[in-house]
């Protein structure tokens, strides 16, 4: 009965330049309880607004006890609205009665403006399957007569509606599929080649109009269709491999090989032909963006682990300089690097090694393989190359031998190189299965970046023979027992090792206790502290930057903090020293176990049918296949460790919150 003012600008359009869009919504109110959380087109061509219409809608844990206490988080239950938004002049229309329509009356209303009008008419169409309707909807996607902008666009979606009428209805012809592959419009071309995707292997004429005419198409969108489809054609009826197909997946991965999910299409299709996928993507043509859809190939090739295909890698490298004639010997090593990074990384992954197999071969190429992993310990070992050229080849020395490489890691500790060797150097040394593992970790702690500091923790924490070295060392003092993230506490706390389980609880007991204490302890120290918005950004970059990006400044591990801008800097302080007191779903961190006694932890950010991908706070990411996880746990923590207040003040807490938040 009561009405919000609602303000409509009827003046604004979306596709106008310039105009109040650019700067607001088209629908706004003054009203501050206003929620609106869904729209709907109405048969009338009106939109509606499901407007939910409460006082407060925050979750109580995100809301400090003291202010949660003054509010009634139930105010507007009893509420809610439904707003109708027109045009001004607006004359509502008769409204339809779509089921006394003809099957030809259906069909004409698929190109109507209003789309509740079209997606009825489909909706009704596909549940009468009336076969009279087949030959009118075959007309309607044939249908592609010049016409003005608006109307073109709905022709358009006409033909889309009786693409997918008539395959819904079992009755869409491969002639329809050539008839679709020739439409002038790729959102036409697009969905076609998904349906045609089970034809192909059987049927020639859809086969080469789709490798002849399409796989080259301008559009982007219908060649990222085209990659996938193009996996169902790589062999063929008697099981050989498809070169032209092939062809045309390298030609792909040249052009679009730079965007990630245009490579994981090209990728899918590639699986059982990767070393000839491969072979014909080292062509002249092959540029030095195009590295890593070769490095992928080749991971992909380790991960399988196929004997033939990694005789067939071999062959494919053992002669770059015939393969690429104008290519200079930097660019054949650099290449020859990428490709070994890949075999490795794809091997590690299928729980072979690298270096047994280059050992067993005796093939031009794993010659080369060798002299490439001689000559990048030489590169890491000395102190005159740059560190471009040492980042490069550092993490060969995870392939390698340990003994080979245990002198040029410890000397890739030292206070004097830079963070990012440290950091290289700490989480190659932490896959390498060997006893004196914790000891030249520990010995080097000290001297260690942060960041190769947290990974350091990472690498001990990993593996639970490493776990007693790790609790002498917080007990020499070496390791801070804050520097042990909370939610890898559990680790020590709930291991299988009695002894490890008793001096962790006792160790971290003090750590484990509420935070309200510290809460409360900075609350009412901060209205007495002058701020200062440049000491923010210091402490920001020292504490908060690997997980967190504000101002371009970081990376966006975790929670956005443009969402907190408008927060009480209570609230912001409460989930800076309590980061476990409230964890959205996206950022709880995972505990995985994998089949060779490592626990990995961090957050999930790719999770696929045959791997998961976990990133950790200093922004490592680790790719993990199923096949070689044991076990998968939440932990219901955040990754983000409570103890701040350990390294950071009062004063510096008022700093680093007016940073967060400027006025």
């Amino acid at each position: 009965s009561d009405t919000a003012p609602v303000v409509q600008n009827p003046a604004s359009h979306r596709d106008k330049p310039g105009g109040v869009e650019d700067s607001s919504e088209f629908l706004a109110s003054t009203d501050n309880w206003f929620r609106p959380v869904n729209f709907v087109n109405a048969p009338d061509g009106t939109l509606h607004v499901v407007d939910m219409y409460r006082e407060t809608i925050e979750h109580p844990w995100s809301i400090p006890d003291d202010i949660k206490a003054q509010l009634d988080l139930e105010s507007g239950r009893d509420r809610g609205r439904i707003y109708r938004l027109a045009p001004a002049g607006f004359k509502p229309p008769k409204p339809p009665k779509l089921s006394n329509a003809t099957t030809g009356e259906l069909v004409e209303l698929l190109q109507n403006p209003n789309s509740w009008w079209r997606d009825t008419a489909h909706r009704l169409l596909l549940e009468r399957q009336d076969p009279s309707a087949v030959p009118v909807l075959r007309k309607r996607l044939l249908n592609q007569t010049e016409q003005p902008f608006q109307t073109r666009d709905l022709s358009v979606t006409a033909r889309l509606h009786a693409l997918w009428l008539l395959a819904g209805m079992r009755a869409l012809a491969d002639e329809d599929l050539l008839a679709a592959f020739g439409d002038s419009s790729p959102r036409i071309v697009e969905p076609a080649v998904l349906l045609a995707e089970l034809r192909l292997a059987a049927n020639a004429t859809l086969r080469d109009k789709l490798l002849d005419n399409l796989v080259g198409d301008v559009d982007e969108r219908l060649r990222f269709q085209i990659a996938f489809t193009l996996g169902a054609i790589t062999r063929d009826s008697r099981g050989a491999v498809d070169e032209t197909v092939v062809q045309k997946l390298a030609g792909l991965g040249n052009r679009d090989g730079r965007d990630e999910w245009a490579r994981a299409a090209i990728l899918s299709s590639s699986a059982e032909v990767a070393p000839q996928v491969l072979a014909s993507l080292l062509s002249p043509k092959i540029e030095s963006g195009q590295y890593v859809t070769a490095r992928d190939l080749a991971r992909l090739i380790g991960a399988r682990a196929k004997p033939d295909e990694l005789k067939h890698f071999f062959d494919v490298v053992e002669q770059p300089s015939k393969r690429l004639p104008k290519w200079t010997p930097s660019k054949n090593e650099f290449l020859l690097t990428e490709l070994t990074l890949g075999l490795g990384e794809g091997l590690q992954r299928s729980n072979k090694s690298l270096a047994e197999i280059v050992d067993a071969s005796n093939s031009v190429s794993a010659k080369r393989i060798r002299e490439l992993i001689d000559q990048s310990l030489s590169t890491l070992a000395g102190t005159k190359s740059k560190l471009s050229d040492r980042l490069r080849v550092a993490p060969l020395l995870g392939f390698v031998h340990f003994e080979q490489a245990r002198d040029v890691l410890a000397a890739m500790l030292s206070p004097s190189q830079p963070a990012e060797i440290q950091a290289i150097a700490v989480r190659v040394l932490g896959g390498h299965r060997k006893p004196d593992v914790p000891s030249m970790l520990l010995a080097s702690y000290r001297k260690l970046g942060a960041s190769a500091r947290a990974e350091a923790v990472e690498a001990l924490l990993s593996r639970p023979e490493w776990h007693v070295a790790l609790l002498d060392a917080i007990d020499a003092g070496t390791i801070k027992p804050s520097e042990i993230p909370h939610v890898r506490r559990n680790a020590l706390v709930r291991s299988a090792n009695a002894a490890v389980k008793e001096r962790s609880v006792a160790m971290f007991r003090s750590l484990i206790a509420s935070r309200q204490k510290v809460v409360d302890k900075y609350r009412d120290a901060l209205p007495n502290l002058k701020s200062d918005f440049a000491k923010g950004e210091t402490v920001f970059r020292r504490e908060c930057q690997a997980c967190h990006r504000v101002n371009n400044i970081g990376t966006e591990i975790g929670p956005s903090l443009a969402t907190i801008r408008h927060r009480a800097p209570e609230e912001v302080l409460l989930h800076i020293l309590d980061p476990n007191r409230e964890v959205g779903p996206n950022f709880v961190a995972y505990a995985v176990e994998t089949n060779d006694g490592r626990v990995l932890t961090g957050l999930i950010v790719e999770d696929t049918a045959s791997s998961i991908t976990l990133i950790r706070t200093t922004g490592t990411r680790e790719t993990i296949l199923r096949s070689n996880i044991e076990e998968i746990a939440a932990t219901g923590q955040s990754l983000m460790p409570p103890g701040l207040e350990d390294r950071v003040t009062p004063q510096e807490m008022a700093d680093l919150l007016a940073f967060l938040l400027p006025k």
